[in-house]
């Protein structure tokens, strides 16, 4: 029987994802976003903790351990439909962030970073009975553009790919972006291929400080996105696969007080996604999943860093059981192996190992639904100077409304 283009379609927009912001290395499998369906009004509370062995310091080679760090956010999504073939997405939030360090002396201090994120709006116009697809949106610089080195301290750790979390206070003073999807049919497999140019904001911290800038006053060039995918049944189950490139253009501009200071020039990324749906009889939903990324070298001034490529890699399951009709006991786990930046020494281009586990319920009435979890985790990371042990926790609901 062939399937309509129009669900797995639809799925395979937000798999595919090409004219959203580009995935950043702990972009993949980021929790929150996979929680914030793109057909449901979500909103939500997430923490997530880890505290480390005695011996990562932040600078590297300082006297200033790193002995825990934690965030609380607060995400937003509005899926607004505007007719039959036209959709608005509005997502955004406030995240509170904080590291604690301690002094050779014994003392302890605390850096933090908080505020808002930028806000992001995406149009999605269906054509041709949903084979054809235009994206487009811009980047509302409702985030702050500037931070202190205390803040800039903190966004130094939580920023950082091997912890896993989500940093929404940043913002990247605005920006754009706009492209098409196809979808087609393919017998009982629908696919969809899809490209996008994005236009970046000038102020990126994020970017600076895992592409090892030395500051934040970071004006990144545009990029351009590429996907392909497909989503169709196996047997009994049902399997989702994706790969996706990114093209950065020009040189990335690094300054001090409006001066240039140096040029950072990314190199193209490439990834892959694949799940498979085995849920049958007993369990409503049970997926495994895996994604790979790689972060090419990038240059400075024109000259190539040796050892500044990276490899991030994530395996995982999510599985939902039905203890009632409107009652689901939920599992989730994720392992992740990350290479790090070796051209840099600090925990922002750590290499780390690390494994998480979650328990939750979901709770479902009519087309709402509330989804408390808890969780541990446990890995270890080494920026360069030697493995770290770490432990933490996660723990987080969101409350949901399908359309």
């Amino acid at each position: 029987m062939m399937l309509s283009i129009r669900a797995p379609g639809l799925v395979l927009l937000a798999v595919l994802g090409v004219a959203a912001a580009r995935l950043d290395a702990q972009d993949p499998n980021n929790r929150v976003e996979r929680l914030l369906n793109p057909r449901t009004t979500t909103i939500g509370v997430f923490g997530n903790y880890w505290s480390f062995g005695d011996s990562l310091f932040e600078p590297v080679g300082s006297s200033l351990r790193i002995v825990r760090a934690g965030q609380v956010s607060f995400p937003i999504l509005l899926s607004i439909p505007m007719g039959s073939n036209f959709g608005l997405d509005i997502s955004g939030g406030y995240a509170w962030g904080a590291v604690e360090i301690e002094a050779p002396d014994g003392d302890r201090a605390g850096y933090f970073v908080y505020g808002p994120s930028d806000t992001r709006v995406r149009a999605k116009i269906r054509m041709a009975d949903d084979h054809v697809v235009l994206v487009g949106g811009f980047t509302a610089p409702t985030g702050p553009t500037s931070l202190d080195q205390v803040q800039l301290g903190a966004l130094r750790v939580l920023a950082a790919p091997a912890l896993n979390f989500s940093p929404m206070q940043l913002a990247a003073g605005g920006g754009g972006n706009g492209g098409l999807i196809l979808t087609k049919d393919v017998g009982t497999w629908a696919f969809a291929l899809g490209g996008s140019y994005e236009f970046r904001g000038k102020y990126n911290p994020l970017d600076a400080i895992t592409a090892g800038a030395p500051i934040p006053d970071y004006d990144p060039g545009e990029a351009v996105h590429a996907s392909i995918g497909g989503t169709g049944p196996v047997g009994t189950a049902r399997m989702t696969l994706s790969a996706n490139a990114d093209f950065y253009t020009g040189d990335d501009q690094v300054t001090v007080s409006g001066t240039p200071l140096s040029t950072v020039k990314l190199g193209p990324t490439f990834g892959g996604f694949g799940s498979i749906d085995l849920a049958g009889s007993r369990f409503r939903e049970f997926v495994l999943f895996l994604s790979d990324r790689f972060r090419s070298s990038y240059e400075v001034n024109g000259q190539s860093i040796a050892e500044s490529s990276g490899n991030y890699f994530t395996a995982g399951w999510r599985s939902s059981y039905p203890l009632s009709r409107g009652v689901d006991f939920t599992t989730g786990a994720e392992a992740r192996v990350q290479s790090g930046i070796k051209a840099e020494k600090s925990i922002a281009t750590a290499s780390s190992t690390s494994f998480g586990l979650n328990l939750g319920l979901a709770f479902r009435a009519g087309g709402s639904s509330f989804t408390p979890f808890i969780g541990g985790q446990m890995g270890s990371l080494d920026p360069g100077t030697g493995s770290v042990k770490m432990y933490g926790a996660t723990a987080g609901l969101s409350f949901s409304h399908r359309y």
